[in-house]
């Protein structure tokens, strides 16, 4: 009869651990989730430049490139 209550007192610890572990894992996403967020409006502004920047050598590149078919 000790045994049984040796095995559901483990069983009650190991779920109970479980659950704290969980909830630990779930607070990390959600603070992972906010800085990652954070990190993508800070990096916003230098996407877009890059963006401009990459359109503007684009079109030269085109520009370029149409001039010397004419020729």
């Amino acid at each position: 009869m000790a045994w049984v209550v040796v095995v559901v007192a483990l069983g009650t610890a190991s779920t109970a651990l479980l659950l704290v572990l969980v909830v630990a894992l779930l607070r990390h996403v959600k603070v992972l989730a906010a800085a990652l967020k954070s990190f993508q409006e800070q990096l916003r502004p230098a996407v877009e430049d890059v963006r401009r920047s990459s359109m503007r050598a684009s079109d030269r590149l085109q520009g370029l490139s149409n001039r010397r078919l004419r020729r």
